[in-house]
C-alpha cells in the first residue's frame, strides 16, 4: 500500500512539474513573441532632432527587439556625416536607446584641389569647406591620401594624424581655435602657427600640448590688448611663453610656470 501511495505522489509531482513547464514556455513564447520595438530614445543630440535622426533608421516593420541589428543602426545614422554613434543599448520590453556625438567643424585641410572640413578628429564633415574659410585655420603638412565623409582622412603618416587631432582637440578644449588662421604640421619637431591677427605661434616639438596651449590662451589675449599684430608667441618650451618682436617693435614680454603660479 505505502508503494503505491509513493508512486502517486511520484506521478502527482512529476505531472505538476510538467503543467509547471509547459506554463512557464508558452510564457518564454508570448513575451518573445510580443517583443516588438515600440519606442526610439535619442540622447547626446543638439542640433539635431530625435525626429531627425530617427528618421534615418529603418527597421522591419514589428522588428523584433532582441534581433535589432545595431550594426546596422550604427551604419544608418553614420551616413551623417556629423554624427557619430557612441552607443545603441536595448531596453526590454519595446525600447531601443540611441547615444550620439554631433561632431563639431574644427579645421579646413586641402585635397585633390579642394577644402575639406574636418572635426578634431580629422573625419571629413563636408568635401567643400569654402563657407568656413577665414573662420577656421588650415592645417598644411599633412597629406591626405583618401578621402570618406564621415570617417577620418586617410594618411600613411598615422603618427602625424594623431598629433594632429591632440593639438586640434587641445587649442578646442583651451577656446583659442578659432583664433588661429593656420596649422603648420610639416615638420613636427618645428610646429607653426598664426593667429588670424597675425601674430605667428611657435609651438615646437609634438609633445606636452594641453600645457603649451594654455601659454596660448593666457598669453595672447595680453598681445592683442596691447595692439600687437605681428612678432612670434614661442611657447615651444612648455614651461614658459615668450613674445618676441617684428623687427620694428621694442617690446618683449616673457612669463612663465613660476610667474603663472
Amino acid at each position: 500500500m505505502s508503494k503505491q501511495k509513493t508512486k502517486k505522489k511520484k506521478n502527482k509531482s512529476a505531472g505538476v512539474l510538467i503543467v509547471v513547464l509547459i506554463i512557464l514556455a508558452l510564457a518564454a513564447f508570448l513575451c518573445y513573441r510580443y517583443l516588438r520595438v515600440d519606442t526610439i530614445l535619442i540622447e547626446g543630440n543638439e542640433r539635431f532632432s530625435d525626429d531627425r535622426i530617427i528618421a534615418m533608421i529603418d527597421l522591419p516593420e514589428q522588428a523584433h527587439i532582441l534581433t535589432v541589428d545595431k550594426q546596422q543602426i550604427t551604419e544608418q545614422i553614420e551616413q551623417e556625416a556629423y554624427l557619430r554613434v557612441d552607443s545603441i543599448d536595448i531596453q526590454l520590453p519595446d525600447t531601443i536607446a540611441v547615444t550620439v556625438t554631433e561632431k563639431t567643424p574644427s579645421a579646413l585641410i586641402e585635397y585633390s584641389g579642394s577644402v575639406l572640413l574636418v572635426d578634431a578628429e580629422l573625419s571629413v564633415l563636408e568635401m567643400d569647406g569654402s563657407a568656413y574659410i577665414g573662420k577656421l585655420p588650415y592645417i598644411s603638412g599633412v597629406s591626405v591620401e583618401a578621402v570618406n565623409p564621415g570617417r577620418q582622412i586617410g594618411c600613411a603618416d598615422e603618427y602625424k594624424v594623431s598629433v594632429t587631432t591632440e593639438i586640434l582637440k587641445s587649442l578646442s578644449v583651451q577656446g583659442v581655435l578659432d583664433d588661429l588662421s593656420d596649422i603648420d604640421l610639416t615638420d613636427l619637431n618645428d610646429i607653426r602657427m598664426q593667429t588670424d591677427q597675425g601674430i605667428d605661434i611657435a609651438f615646437g616639438q609634438a609633445e606636452r600640448y594641453d600645457e603649451k596651449t594654455k601659454w596660448i590662451k593666457k598669453v595672447y589675449p595680453t598681445l592683442l590688448k596691447d595692439g600687437v599684430t605681428a612678432g612670434t608667441l614661442d611657447v615651444s618650451v612648455p614651461d614658459m611663453a615668450t613674445y618676441r618682436p617684428a623687427a620694428d617693435n621694442t617690446a618683449v614680454l616673457t612669463e612663465d610656470s613660476e610667474e603663472d603660479a
